[in-house]
């Protein structure tokens, strides 16, 4: 947990990215995020002031908090308490499955049994009363210790070159390489480079070529008038991927020519991905997507309009394809 919250932070300022140093990296993030919740477009509207407080607050529970996490049990409370409220925030603004959840989780381990007693239900108490055997040294404890030693060197290398990776030494390179396959440690590193757009894919299938209709999923914006869906704990890995996928020419993702065809080729598990499909008796004949951006509507126009996004056509991301009849099938 030390390690994860710090390197979370560290990263952040040796990025380069200048929207962590000036504190504006909220005044992007609600809305860029990949899965943004309804309360994130409130979140957006938030004065520039209390964004920038906000930023502030991360780097103190990213930076300074986790030193508390070393310290005895007061200080331990108070990391457990600031980093449970950092998870909180971001959780309920943002979708990113189990994650907040499981570092909560590990929060639980820097409370103490006093703790607990003024936390659980007082008929549940005398079960924390009751002593654990005495615990001997003996021969099998160096096998734990042995191990804590090496996740400890593991995890000092990788902490060592946080930002600057490039500069590990030969040794280091080799004792990383040699722990690899067994994922003992590994660095961690959120938001490093905050992404100051957004832009989505739209795919959009035809019958003639010329009235086009979208495919919507259950999670990922597309429909303007539709609210940020909170998808939290599923990871909904298909919204989740085209988020990185926009971010990049379709030539690198070459799965997304097969999704494609997958469509054209009327697959029903591809489908059931999806929470709108606009041809439910047969495939469209021609498919096409292209590429938007993005960004949350303002509190008058929503009011207004009832958009939660507006969008602008920015290029074409995927050309026109099409299926011959006789070469589509039902495939799974």
């Amino acid at each position: 947990l030390f390690r994860f919250m710090l390197q979370s932070g560290l990263v952040k300022l040796l990025s380069g990215d200048d929207s962590w140093w000036n504190l504006s990296a909220l005044s992007f993030h609600f809305e860029t995020q990949p899965l943004p919740t309804t309360l994130a477009w409130y979140a957006n509207l938030m004065p520039e002031f209390f964004l920038q407080l906000g930023v502030v607050f991360t780097f103190i529970v990213e930076l300074v908090i986790p030193f508390l996490i070393l310290m005895p049990r007061r200080p331990r409370q108070v990391a457990a308490l600031s980093i449970v409220v950092f998870q909180i925030m971001i959780f309920v603004t943002g979708s990113y499955n189990y994650f907040n959840l499981l570092t909560i989780a590990l929060c639980l381990l820097l409370l103490d049994d006093q703790a607990y007693r003024s936390l659980i239900p007082r008929g549940l108490a005398p079960l924390l009363r009751q002593p654990l055997a005495a615990h001997k040294p003996s021969l099998r404890s160096a096998v734990p210790v042995t191990i804590a030693l090496v996740y400890i060197l593991l995890s000092s290398i990788i902490l060592s070159v946080t930002g600057h990776r490039s500069q590990l030494s030969n040794t280091s390179r080799t004792v990383l390489s040699w722990a690899q396959p067994f994922h003992i440690a590994n660095g961690y590193g959120l938001f490093a480079a905050m992404t100051k757009t957004r832009p989505e894919i739209i795919i959009e299938g035809s019958m003639d070529g010329r009235d086009w209709k979208a495919y919507e999923l259950p999670f990922k914006p597309g429909a303007v008038n539709r609210a940020p869906v909170w998808a939290t704990p599923h990871q909904p890995r298909l919204d989740w991927q085209l988020w990185f996928a926009a971010l990049a020419p379709a030539e690198r993702n070459p799965w997304f020519r097969e999704l494609m065809h997958r469509l054209l080729m009327g697959s029903e598990p591809v489908l059931a991905l999806f929470e709108v499909n606009p041809f439910p008796d047969d495939p469209p004949r021609f498919l096409r997507a292209g590429l938007y951006q993005y960004h949350f509507s303002s509190e008058p126009k929503r009011k207004k309009t009832g958009n939660w996004w507006t969008r602008e056509f920015d290029h074409e991301f995927f050309p026109v394809i099409q299926l011959s009849v006789s070469k589509r099938q039902t495939i799974p």
